[in-house]
């Protein structure tokens, strides 16, 4: 006994020397050949290849992740227990708060608990669960789980474009094959793939359709019959590397087809998603090529639309108008609706207006708000969407008195009987994408007010504003448009500012009694880079709002607000372009920007 432990012993000392002077890719392979002896049967043998392969650590897991399998129950078991010891430690210490909740307890959850958890953290802000979830691709015992993680990462990059999680991946990879090595695992080696094709789109197209083929392969020996989704996600990030690196025409429309062919309930769907992609990188054969292929199926309204928006990104702007108005006469679907998965119940046509905003098609989508919102549509959750919408779209383009006029309107449905005020009412405690009767009324005058401050009449102005906050006095942008608008009268300044600080307040204690959420610190913020006061915490305020939801559109229009508020103009324009890149249709995050170029323009002429 004695000299059994003094063997062991011997090969614990110089399994952890030689694991300390061995890189991580020379450990796995020296893993492989320890797994071997894990079925000898001299007992010392067996127990020291265990001793050896825990001193090898991370390199060790994806050899035992395969060995975990082995048809001989010896090591099965002897490489399960490894695992169990080797296992990362799941919550790192530059973790965010959120991910460190979501992982602190990962390890003890079931199947069904992990899969849940890669879930929680796909649906977190891009970029900052990056690092968690490359972990559990590397390193989860279940191929399901490891491989949901990986497919949810390969999402966000293909198909949600997530910048911010381009910008973090190659880092995070870097790190985690310092530890480890480079991954054989399919989900590891995703994971590198994406790393790799932010460097390099074109040397990682060959990879990637490799890596389709073997996916594919896998799931057609698992179930013959099931088809491979995974091979689908992948396959979307093929069409985008293809795509983006002007592959080949016949290429690109062998992965197009083959993605258009995987789905017949998907079908048309699919191709408005490979029409839309194309279109972007310009490449018009190929759109060309799937119309004339697809022309049978490309019938909603929707799609209709997308082919008349390909068309004017041409030059075509004859045919793109015969078109939209094709789509116009083209009955909504339910399909339509669909597209608004938070209220399915909203018009197709009221949902595919939304969708054109986000195209930069606001004529467009504006037609299908006026036709939802005429004289005789009912008191309804489309008709009032599409009232508040259409107000909001004729806003962002400067159209204030148009934008009062269509509130007006719906105020005036609204009013018309105690019947239709119920109505509303009960409307807007249903869904809260309906605003309450005082926010409409506020908000009617408010656009008034910029409608007469655009024409040079500040008193009315001034007038409209007032009466905006006496029906909502939490509303920032109407306190920024008075403070504007306030003239030199010392009193009239005074009010304002008065009422600037009592909204900070409230907006202070909202970030006091919820220090995790990122809303009252935009809304600080916002105000009052806009207005005046602590600029250096309105900046401060701004960027700890990022950091607790990365990439937001809106939080990064405001962060550009408060650089330029502090004098950092350069900041300002870097900001505000990050923010019109993600909403680019938005004209008032345009206009801020431009803003910002001029005065940027203006520091760099020299003086005469």
């Amino acid at each position: 006994m004695i000299l059994i432990c003094t063997v062991l012993l011997a090969f614990w000392c110089a399994s952890w020397a030689a694991a300390a002077d061995a890189d991580p890719a020379a450990r796995a392979q020296q893993a492989e050949g320890l797994i071997a002896q894990l079925a000898s049967p001299v007992y010392v043998e067996r127990q020291g290849a265990a001793i050896e392969l825990e001193a090898l650590g991370l390199p060790a897991v994806e050899p035992l992740l395969a060995s975990a399998e082995s048809p001989d129950p010896e090591v099965a078991a002897a490489s399960r227990r490894l695992l169990d010891r080797l296992a990362p430690r799941w919550a790192r210490w530059d973790d965010s708060p959120s991910v460190r909740q979501v992982m602190s307890e990962y390890a003890q959850q079931s199947e069904q608990g992990r899969l849940a958890a890669v879930a929680a953290l796909a649906a977190m802000p891009a970029g900052e669960s990056a690092s968690a979830l490359v972990r559990i691709a590397r390193f989860d015992t279940s191929p399901d789980v490891s491989e949901t993680a990986g497919l949810l990462l390969i999402e966000q990059v293909a198909i949600a474009e997530e910048a911010a999680l381009r910008a973090v991946l190659p880092a995070v990879i870097e790190r985690v094959n310092r530890l480890a090595g480079p991954s054989q695992r399919a989900s590891g080696r995703w994971c590198e793939l994406l790393a790799a094709q932010v460097e390099s789109p074109e040397d990682a197209i060959a990879p990637w359709r490799e890596a389709v083929a073997g996916q594919s392969q896998r799931m057609a020996a698992q179930d013959p019959g099931r088809g491979s989704p995974g091979a689908g996600v992948l396959r979307w990030n093929l069409l985008r590397l293809e795509l983006d690196a002007d592959a080949p025409r016949d290429a690109v429309l062998e992965t197009a087809e083959a993605l258009v062919g995987s789905t017949e309930d998907q079908k048309e769907g699919y191709l408005e998603r490979v029409l839309g992609w194309s279109g972007k990188a310009e490449r018009w054969g190929v759109v060309q090529a799937l119309v004339e292929r697809h022309k049978d199926t490309l019938t909603s309204k929707r799609s209709r639309y997308l082919l008349a928006d390909l068309a004017m990104l041409q030059g075509q702007q004859e045919q793109a108008q015969r078109l939209a108005d094709e789509a116009y006469d083209t009955p909504a679907t339910d399909r339509d609706a669909r597209l608004n998965e938070d209220s399915p119940e909203i018009d197709g046509g009221v949902v595919v207006a939304q969708w054109l905003e986000t195209r930069g098609r606001p004529e467009w989508a504006q037609r299908e708000y006026y036709a939802a919102t005429g004289d005789d549509a009912a008191l309804n959750l489309s008709s009032v969407c599409a009232a508040s919408w259409l107000a909001d779209s004729l806003h962002d383009n400067g159209q204030e008195a148009e934008s009062a006029e269509v509130i007006a309107a719906l105020l005036s449905r609204i009013d018309a009987t105690p019947e239709s005020s119920r109505t509303y009412g009960q409307l807007a405690d249903r869904w809260r994408v309906i605003p309450k009767v005082n926010t409409l009324r506020a908000t009617e005058a408010f656009f008034r007010g910029l409608a007469a401050q655009a024409e040079g009449d500040a008193k009315q102005a001034r007038d409209f504003y007032e009466q905006s906050w006496g029906f909502d006095p939490t509303n920032a942008d109407v306190l920024i448009a008075m403070h504007r608008a306030a003239g030199d009268e010392d009193a009239q300044r005074d009010r304002v500012i008065d009422r600037i600080e009592r909204l900070a307040r409230s907006m202070q204690l909202m970030i006091e009694e919820d220090p995790l959420d990122p809303t009252p610190y935009n809304q600080w913020a916002w105000l009052v880079a806009n207005t005046e006061g602590d600029y250096g915490k309105a900046l401060r305020y701004s960027q700890r709002s990022l950091q607790l939801s990365p990439g937001n559109a809106g939080y990064l229009d405001t962060l550009g607000r408060c650089y330029f508020a502090v004098g950092d103009v350069q900041q300002a324009v870097d900001a505000q372009r990050l923010a019109v890149d993600k909403m680019p249709h938005l004209q008032v995050m345009r206009r801020q920007l431009e803003e910002f170029e001029q005065k940027l323009a203006e520091q760099h002429t020299p003086t005469k």
